[in-house]
């Protein structure tokens, strides 16, 4: 479980509902286990993802923002069951984000819907 979005206007969490702060999760192909190892492998080789810690169902990474070099933390967590993949994405600093947690993780899935690893 993800910890919540705070009230500040600088995250996106598929476990939350409150509307300024959710995001669809990823739905991995069948079968889950092949695409999990490929989006993990996606993540990898991502130029603005760095992968920090990683089990078997769960990913903890960051980004770095382009121009003021502001990190922000990256999760991903797999419910291996149904092939769902919750994610979140937070600034570390600052109140407002211009909506960039957002954009990196749609990004990120467009890539993933291209690459035929999510639908």
């Amino acid at each position: 479980m993800f910890k919540p979005c705070p009230p500040s206007p600088n995250c996106v969490n598929s476990q939350q509902t409150e509307a300024k702060c959710f995001i669809e999760p990823l739905q991995l192909v069948e079968p889950y286990a092949q695409s999990w190892q490929a989006f993990v492998e996606f993540l990898q080789r991502h130029s603005e993802i760095r992968i920090q810690n990683m089990s078997d169902t769960s990913i903890g990474a960051i980004a770095v923002t382009l121009f003021f070099r502001f990190v922000d933390d990256v999760q991903f967590e797999l419910d291996q069951e149904r092939g769902k993949v919750d994610m979140r994405s937070a600034s570390r600093l600052g109140y407002y984000d211009l909506g960039k947690n957002r954009k990196r993780l749609e990004n990120l899935r467009s890539e993933l819907l291209a690459l035929g690893i999510v639908t």
